[in-house]
């Protein structure tokens, strides 16, 4: 329903079908009941930010810990299950054969959705210094480059911020590093559910993401290289399907991705990280962008008139991350009421300690919105904050 100042709300007219959704292993499925994108008017109901809810509705918003994924990448796992078992590696079979198509399937698809500007998914596999910020959590550029010598051998800098959810300026970073000589790795965990990412725009000699965080299955991810960034890279497990030759005196290893996906790959996840990735293009990049911008003002605005709360990382650039406290309260205790009321956030330090304590706290609370958010769950957040704050109001 329409809410008195908020902007309008993009919804996508292009969903998957059922059959898109499960082609990876040739299978018919169904969707999840709520909807793929839980437009505008949804919850979703299950597991989000750590916590879990079983006997009421359940406003998500708790996405950079784990998104609550509408199950579209669930469909081709449990296809998958019926299909035979085999190494993927294995092509002495049909069955072997059938396995490495649909793992070489999601590789192609996962890479120019991922890492657009990448010439081939064959290039996917695998004293410090702290960047200073503003009181806004903005980078200091001109500190962090300070920071720099010709000894610095690697960067490396998450696009987004888990804790405050701060863009960050990573061409900018990147680029001084590169002029030092330094090679950069970009985190893109927290970007990939939020932003469309281009690695040559970057420039950046290695991107990582996770596929959880961007509405997959758990235990699977990707890593973008540079072809000569990894050839310079050694293997860093032993196991099947790595090696040209083995003797006594040496071994010849393959080049890029093999040389770095030891033994059995993790097929059944791969597939379901392709079919979540054609359900994001799907809806559009810049359609959830969008969407997440609109809710990260309403969202803003709203806690800003909250007495006593205080909002920790205010960046220009931000992905739909809010982090707080409220005077009066522990974060776990706000985390804890929110929680009765059927509303999942984050409460803790984030595994982002230093991050907090330049800004004089040890913990946050911390909503996220996805997707799957709108209007009515930012509501729902205020009106739970302020009966906390006001009991009995």
């Amino acid at each position: 329903m329409p809410v008195p100042g908020m902007p309008s709300l993009p919804v996508a007219d292009k969903l998957p079908s059922e059959s898109d959704l499960v082609r990876w292993a040739g299978k018919a499925g169904s969707p999840t009941s709520s909807g793929a994108i839980a437009p505008p008017s949804s919850t979703v109901p299950g597991i989000a930010g750590g916590q879990v809810l079983s006997t009421s509705p359940l406003s998500a918003t708790g996405a950079p810990a784990s998104v609550a994924g509408p199950g579209f990448g669930i469909a081709p796992l449990l296809a998958s299950a019926d299909m035979p078992q085999s190494a993927n590696h294995d092509l002495s079979s049909e069955l072997a054969a059938r396995a490495m198509d649909t793992y070489e399937d999601a590789r192609q698809t996962v890479a120019p959705i991922s890492f657009p500007g990448s010439n081939s998914p064959m290039k996917m596999a695998l004293s410090c210094g702290v960047i200073s910020v503003d009181d806004d959590r903005q980078v200091l550029l001109d500190e962090y480059e300070k920071l720099l010598n010709p000894r610095t051998r690697l960067v490396s800098a998450a696009q987004v911020s888990n804790a405050l959810g701060t863009v960050l300026p990573t061409q900018a970073i990147v680029a001084a590093a590169h002029r030092y000589g330094a090679r950069v790795l970009v985190n893109g965990a927290q970007s990939v559910s939020h932003l469309r990412t281009d690695v040559q725009a970057l420039d950046c000699d290695f991107f990582v993401f996770i596929g959880h965080k961007v509405f997959g299955p758990t235990g699977i991810g990707a890593v973008y290289g540079k072809p000569d960034a990894l050839a310079e890279a050694p293997p860093w497990q032993g196991g099947g399907n790595m090696i040209v030759d083995v003797t006594f005196e040496e071994t010849i290893y393959h080049g890029p991705p093999a040389r770095f996906e030891a033994g059995t790959g993790n097929i059944a996840d791969a597939v379901g990280l392709a079919a979540t990735l054609d359900y994001v293009e799907a809806i559009g990049r810049e359609n959830i962008t969008r969407h997440e911008r609109d809710l990260l003002i309403y969202a803003t605005h709203g806690l800003k008139s909250i007495p006593g709360l205080r909002l920790i990382g205010t960046a220009k650039e931000k992905a739909s991350v809010l982090s707080f406290v409220l005077g009066g309260f522990k974060t776990e205790e706000v985390g804890a009421a929110l929680n009765r009321e059927g509303i999942a956030v984050r409460s803790g330090h984030h595994c982002a300690q230093p991050s907090l304590r330049r800004f004089g706290v040890e913990m946050t609370v911390r909503p996220s919105l996805a997707l799957y958010n709108n209007a009515e769950d930012v509501d729902a957040l205020l009106a739970a904050l302020r009966r906390l704050k006001s009991p009995g109001a």
